[in-house]
């Protein structure tokens, strides 16, 4: 599923148009589209369906949908929130609607009406500003939208929540929370940006004619499926081995985090790895290792405060020169000789090393040696985590994460797996991608490490990083989605999705 700016998608229509298709037609298939998703989405016979539609061409897709939806059995009205049509071609689709015995209020003169209207529609489409909206809301718009979102209707809006900034994700104080957002021809990028993504609703994309060709130079991101995830994981030979699959190596935990080190190193296994080590610090070892039994352990020198040391340098280097890819950071904590051990040992890689959590806050005004390492980096930060990297806000982060994490996967060459609602997936080549799977049972300590553990598990077999990272992050996100279904999101522990990963796994097999 293609993701993209307005300035993109005018782009891309723009090349349509060029190619033949004119506005009229693509307003047209937009609308017909819109409708035949409503009227397979909602039983509307008998029911009273109000279309609510702004004066430009998201009206005018709005005026198509009343057409198209006059035969369905529902009791339609058009409301007209900012007075007559302006645009020419929502001029035209009024114009071809006024002939038709469907009544149309006016916002500003048939108010009350409106307003009553609204509580008695059991369906509302929300044609008023699609991704035309900037700004604010005028004040009678505002008690519009505020009486279609307390009016227990569903509501489908056409391309973008009413209210809300199709790039930048932001919302005005009124906009209309949607259940359903119908997106013409790919998605917008504020439909993956909180605090809009929340008023989206379940998103579809209908096709609106735009040729496929339209948009090859112009996608920002791409939404991750379960079929992009199937096409990459492949069978696996009956004639392998354990050495078919690669040899993992982590430097995770310290004391009182010995779970994080369990949790990663498990995930991995989980997800095909062929051998996986663990080297933690001395002081968990015996907890570890009588927690695992297909996963080897070893033990390190540490600190006075349990936490690896900087005299295992050469011993670390010597270590990771056998492995396929490399793990660190997982409950490692934050001491100085650990930092300093981790910052060593990047400069001396070039395997596929995978930085999560303390692996990443090691090089926090150090962001130079990741610029220069010959490792190849898979970096997956929270945004807390970024922001310490980067040297900005946490709000900073969460404000513009597409060109964020685009900007840096670039600017460090690294894979960057931006965490949180929606993770990203950045590649060093431009390319991003949005992960939709997952829920806010996850937010809790432990998730983070079994992502990790998966991505170096999914690298360790051969997956090139940028695989790695979206396999990882998409069947981490399911897991959690089964574990929600199961136990509720209150309930759910991160350990409970490392029984899941299997599952998964025989289903993708079948």
């Amino acid at each position: 599923m293609k993701i993209v700016t307005c300035a993109q998608m005018k782009e891309a229509e723009a090349y349509a148009i060029g190619a033949g298709i004119t506005s009229m037609r693509l307003m047209e298939n937009a609308g017909s589209a819109s409708a035949r998703f409503v009227r397979d989405s909602s039983s509307l016979t008998d029911t009273r369906c109000t279309i609510i539609c702004g004066s430009g061409n998201n009206g005018g897709d709005g005026f198509v949908v009343a057409r198209r939806l006059q035969d369905s059995g529902a009791l339609l009205t058009v409301i007209l929130a900012c007075g007559t049509p302006r645009s020419t071609e929502a001029i035209e689709m009024f114009e071809r609607l006024s002939v038709l015995n469907i009544p149309v209020l006016d916002n500003v003169r048939d108010s009350k009406q409106c307003l009553h209207t609204l509580s008695q529609s059991t369906v509302i489409i929300d044609a008023i500003f699609g991704t035309g909206f900037h700004g604010d809301v005028e004040d009678s718009l505002a008690v519009l939208i505020g009486a279609i979102n307390k009016s227990g209707a569903m509501i489908f809006s056409l391309d973008m929540p009413s209210g809300a900034n199709a790039d930048s994700g932001t919302v005005a104080k009124a906009c209309i929370k949607a259940n359903y957002t119908i997106a013409f021809g790919a998605c917008k990028t504020g439909q993956f940006i909180f605090p809009a993504a929340e008023f989206c609703g379940k998103m579809t994309v209908v096709n609106i004619g735009i040729p496929q060709e339209a948009f090859k130079s112009s996608i920002l991101a791409e939404l991750l499926s379960l079929d992009m995830i199937k096409e990459v994981i492949p069978a696996r030979a009956k004639n392998s081995h354990k050495g078919n699959y690669g040899r993992l190596l982590c430097f995770c935990g310290s004391l009182g985090m010995a779970g994080a080190a369990y949790m990663s190193a498990t995930a991995a296994a989980r997800c095909g790895a062929g051998i996986v080590n663990v080297y933690a610090p001395r002081s968990i070892f015996s907890a570890l290792a009588a927690k695992f039994s297909e996963i080897m352990i070893a033990p390190l020198d540490e600190t006075e405060d349990g936490t690896l040391c900087l005299s295992n340098l050469e011993r670390c280097i010597t270590l990771a020169s056998k492995a396929d890819t490399v793990l660190i950071g997982c409950g490692l904590s934050q001491n100085s000789q650990t930092f300093e051990l981790v910052r060593e040992l990047i400069k001396k890689l070039t395997c596929t090393v995978v930085l999560d959590a303390d692996g990443i806050n090691a090089f926090a005004e150090h962001i130079n040696i990741l610029r220069e390492t010959k490792a190849n980096l898979i970096l997956t930060p929270h945004p807390g985590e970024m922001a310490r990297l980067i040297g900005r806000s946490v709000s900073q982060i969460e404000e513009d994460r597409l060109n964020i994490a685009g900007f840096y996967a670039k600017e460090l060459a690294v894979t960057l797996v931006l965490k949180g609602a929606d993770t990203l997936i950045a590649s060093p080549n431009g390319q991003i991608y949005i992960n939709p799977t997952g829920n806010p049972g996850m937010a809790r300590g432990g998730s983070g490490d079994i992502l990790a553990g998966m991505i170096a598990g999914f690298a360790a077999q051969g997956f090139g990083p940028l695989h790695a990272a979206c396999c990882g992050a998409y069947l981490h996100g399911l897991a959690g989605d089964r574990c929600a279904a199961k136990l509720s999101q209150y309930g759910m522990l991160p350990t409970d999705m490392l029984s899941e990963i299997p599952q998964i796994f025989r289903e993708i097999s079948r």
